[in-house]
């Protein structure tokens, strides 16, 4: 089967080089493994997805939707939810619809990724900055523009004839915890605990006991902001490689050059892991730690809502 990500998130444009650099990443998954088969239940042509923020912060979610040239279309996925908002610290909620639109023949799909951005400072409440995650100075994420690294991806494929495929992935590195439900089942696609299970990674790595404490993060990792606060850890990608042209041309941390592909495998292809994937995948097994790391972290589902939580 192709590759849902692949083309999709490929091709999405981001408002710095840096941005752009971390789609290419999600552009070398091999879709949902063997034991995922199509299904005759559907879940219709909406979703809702609930955002839920259990963290001791204020959280501002986001989304960036993918192109629709796999599915025979043209641009990008419609924005929902007006493209992100804030949610209050330890209990606020937000509840989105999500419209799927026609794909090949008479399907009608969606994909896209939402996540997390913190310390964000909206002066005059549609623009501001943010520490992780801002997708350009804007409070709703335009289309096509990506958040800046680090940040935790929610990543979900919705399709009305078919099952869902969601997955949490660290491939833009870590700023909060998050876990996906699915919480309006209507059919289960999977007889093992990726079908309709709970995606998360709930292991904290902005933490330390002092600067040098690699414990939760590598230090060659670490993100800070002005003041010098942990604020996120990046992945070795970002870290080590993007933003670097001669780097990206053939990068182990990224699956570029001769580590691309091939797609349409069940197993990491010619991208295995490294020492800083291994490390988020201890912490996290069901996430996605590297960009060809599909055979431990896609779910699939058919479903009619999901929930997105932050700090779970």
């Amino acid at each position: 089967m192709t590759s849902w990500k692949g083309f999709a998130l490929f091709t999405i444009c981001t408002v710095a080089f840096l941005m752009v650099l971390t789609v290419p990443l999600n552009a070398q998954r091999t879709g949902p493994r063997s034991g995922a088969t199509m299904v005759k239940q559907t879940a219709g042509n909406t979703r809702t997805v609930t955002f839920v923020n259990n963290c001791k912060v204020d959280v501002w979610w986001a989304v960036i939707t993918s192109d629709k040239g796999k599915d025979c279309g043209s641009g990008f996925f419609a924005m929902p939810g007006n493209g992100g908002d804030k949610l209050a610290k330890q209990g606020g909620r937000q509840t989105i619809t999500v419209n799927l639109e026609k794909g090949c023949g008479n399907n009608m799909v969606w994909s896209g990724n939402f996540y997390p951005r913190t310390g964000c400072d909206f002066k005059n409440t549609t623009t501001g900055l943010c520490e992780t995650g801002g997708c350009g100075d804007q409070l709703h994420c335009k289309p096509g523009v990506g958040g800046a690294p680090p940040k935790s991806l929610a990543e979900f494929r919705f399709d009305q004839n078919g099952n869902d495929f969601y997955d949490i992935s660290l491939v833009d590195g870590f700023n909060l915890p998050v876990r996906i439900k699915p919480t309006a089942i209507i059919k289960n696609p999977r007889n093992d605990k990726y079908g309709c299970g709970a995606s998360a990674c709930s292991f904290n790595f902005v933490q330390e006991a002092n600067a040098q404490d690699a414990t939760y993060c590598p230090n060659d990792l670490k993100v800070r902001n002005s003041k010098g606060t942990l604020v996120g850890c990046t992945s070795a990608c970002q870290a080590f490689d993007a933003g670097h042209a001669d780097r990206m041309a053939n990068s182990k941390y990224c699956c570029t050059g001769s580590y691309f592909g091939p797609v349409n495998r069940n197993d990491a292809g010619n991208c295995p892991s490294t020492s800083y994937s291994d490390f988020f995948k201890k912490k996290c097994p069901d996430a996605y730690a590297w960009p060809q790391d599909d055979n431990n972290s896609t779910f699939s589902c058919v479903a009619t809502a999901y929930e997105v939580t932050f700090c779970p």
